[in-house]
């Protein structure tokens, strides 16, 4: 089962990083390695993902995974970080607490000039 996790996740980070290097080709952009290497890291959270969803659906599934621990590792770490960010942006970054502006000066009267 970790061979099949690893080969999709190649697979899936290969033709998603060509597409990355195509699409800064066209666009004249520079290729930054720590893209390639992010979609990568995300290439196996997205198979990962796909392989708990399907062992706590699907009994045999389950059965094949060698080391479930490593995959729920991964899931409590997305959870935590999702979650922290989302409670920073509805914390810290929210527009309704925005820093008060200073009340806009009175208008002033027209000058005959």
């Amino acid at each position: 089962m970790d061979r099949a996790v690893l080969i999709i996740t190649v697979a899936l980070g290969t033709l998603l990083a060509i597409t990355y290097c195509i699409r800064c080709g066209l666009a004249r952009a520079k290729i930054e390695l720590g893209v390639i290497v992010t979609i990568l890291i995300h290439s196996f959270g997205v198979v990962a993902g796909f392989v708990i969803l399907g062992s706590a659906v699907y009994e045999p599934l389950r059965r094949k995974i060698a080391d479930p621990e490593l995959y729920i590792f991964i899931s409590g770490v997305a959870v935590v970080v999702v979650s922290v960010q989302a409670l920073f942006k509805d914390v810290f970054k929210a527009s309704g607490f925005a820093s008060p502006t200073p009340p806009a000066a009175p208008p002033q009267p027209p000058t005959d000039s």
